[in-house]
């Protein structure tokens, strides 16, 4: 589309993210964010807007692609876990890339003591006493992202 903007959003995971939201009530048309700035702003110009969940951008900087094999032998949530060594930030196809402080400002990081990768924990409560034990034995907490550093 020659009158179309690629837009890669890319944002925490439990975020409720309304960048492109588009609610609809009783059928008629609510919200469309960006859209319906652009609508006013550029007419004939409209956004496709694809989010990606991304932990934090220490971690999105440190991403080789490759998930540790030591996190793929364990049993853990294997699509947030992946989702942490994506490269889809770098490769998309978009005319623009979006990215959230909430990530940086709200997620735990733990740098792994001997391979250096950084993990973000999601939920670390919900994981099992030996997952949460065998984190705490190889990992050391990376400090909290500021505003000013994000």
């Amino acid at each position: 589309c020659s009158r179309c903007v690629r837009i890669g959003v890319h944002v925490r995971p439990e975020s409720v993210f309304t960048f492109a939201r588009i609610t609809r009530w009783n059928g008629e048309l609510q919200w469309n964010g960006i859209n319906e700035i652009l609508r006013v702003s550029h007419p004939g110009i409209s956004a496709h807007v694809r989010h990606e969940t991304s932990t934090r951008s220490d971690a999105l900087l440190d991403a080789t692609g490759q998930v540790p094999a030591e996190l793929l032998a364990r049993n853990l949530d294997s699509r947030r876990i992946a989702m942490q060594f994506s490269q889809a930030l770098f490769k998309t196809d978009a005319d623009a890339i979006v990215l959230s402080l909430q990530s940086d400002l709200q997620m735990f990081a733990a740098r792994h003591s001997r391979d250096n990768y950084i993990l973000c924990p999601n939920d670390f409560a919900a994981w099992s006493s030996e997952d949460q034990a065998w984190i705490r034995a190889r990992f050391n907490a990376e400090k909290k992202i500021d505003v000013e550093e994000g």
